[in-house]
């Protein structure tokens, strides 16, 4: 008997989690809020000195979420030669839109 009461009470916590999940997909989608194009995949120090392995990331990112389509690439260009940052953004051209900027410009950005 009490099996029975346990498994209706488990079952009943199920559907209101997966309710809970599709209410808050629908709420996600009919409000996106002002800051989910942008997608922040790194932040570049100056120790960080191969832009080829950032590039091969970065990609690996975008491809792996599905992000092609619908996203603001935004990379923190603090060591990143004029050089490396023309190669960045060409990488990702075909993608998504891309705007490399600084850890500053992030930060008003995504507070805006």
């Amino acid at each position: 008997m009490y099996q029975n009461i346990f498994y209706a009470i488990a079952v009943l916590f199920f559907a209101v989690g997966v309710c809970a999940v599709f209410v808050l997909i629908l709420l996600r989608l009919v409000s996106p809020d002002k800051n989910s194009r942008y997608f922040i995949v790194s932040v570049f120090s100056e120790k960080d000195s191969d832009c080829a392995v950032k590039i091969s990331c970065a990609e690996s990112v975008i491809t792996l979420f599905g992000l092609s389509d619908r996203c603001t690439l935004i990379a923190a260009d603090s060591g990143l030669s004029e050089k490396e940052r023309k190669k960045l953004e060409a990488a990702f051209r075909r993608d998504c839109a891309v705007r490399i900027c600084s850890i500053d410009e992030i930060t008003d950005i995504l507070t805006e």
